[in-house]
């Protein structure tokens, strides 16, 4: 059966190996980002994703203001029928 220690001797002779992998991996994934943004290409991306993401914003937040006025709505009539006036 394997135990919990076990695990802790694999992950111990691997990390050495891994921690040089993840280092290089972000140095080359920062290297890129850097190219990248340089190159204008990230900044004309950025723009549209933030203008989408502003688009739906908006239509969420009225889609909330409509929800937010139904419920108030929905509020009144029952006060109204809990105080037994017709509404």
């Amino acid at each position: 059966m394997l135990t919990f220690n076990f695990f802790m001797e694999v992950l111990q002779m691997r990390t050495g190996c891994e921690r040089c992998l993840v280092f290089a991996a972000g140095v080359v994934l920062g290297a890129s980002a850097y190219a990248m943004i340089k190159s204008g290409k990230a900044k004309k991306a950025a723009v549209k994703v933030l203008a989408k993401g502003i688009e739906i914003q908006d239509k969420v937040a009225e889609m909330a203001e409509k929800t937010k006025e139904s419920v108030s709505d929905t509020v009144a009539e029952a006060r109204c029928a809990a105080d037994g006036e017709s509404c």
